[in-house]
């Protein structure tokens, strides 16, 4: 009997069934951004999902941030949920979260930090240019939409 390593029922074909069913992984946002700038921007959990890992294809890592501080974003792009301004980086206004796309499974740590620190400098302005309610100033709302909107 001769037997592939795909056959229904052996080891790799479970593994490959498996490995569709595990939606994410689950890192701790203190360990990854350890030394980052605006580490304390992030929620303590990172989301890590990786894509086409099981198969031949090329392996992407989709890395998700869910911000503690929230800006509404303001202007022309305002009502889109959806904030694109790079390849690699997705914003999601409603839920404050901020998808970073890596391309190559062996950089994608380095890219994330990479791209973290870009976005962090916006959450910078965003969060010390707070007014007394807890908002943003208009010149803080301006820097922050310039820079975020493009």
């Amino acid at each position: 009997m001769n037997v592939t390593p795909t056959s229904p029922g052996t080891p790799a074909h479970l593994q490959s069934c498996l490995a569709r069913s595990i939606p994410a992984l689950c890192v701790q946002s203190s360990d990854i951004l350890s030394g980052a700038p605006a580490a304390e921007a992030a929620m303590p959990n990172i989301r890590v999902i990786p894509l086409n890992w099981w198969s031949e294809k090329k392996v992407q890592v989709v890395t998700c941030v869910k911000l503690k501080y929230v800006q509404q974003p303001i202007g022309k792009k305002a009502r889109s949920n959806i904030i694109r301004p790079s390849k690699a980086i997705i914003y999601d206004t409603t839920e404050a979260v901020v998808s970073f796309l890596s391309e190559d499974v062996d950089k994608c740590v380095d890219e994330f930090l990479e791209e973290w620190a870009n976005v962090s400098k916006m959450v910078v302005i965003a969060r010390e240019g707070g007014c007394d309610q807890g908002g943003l100033s208009d010149r803080s709302d301006e820097r922050f939409n310039a820079q975020l909107l493009g």
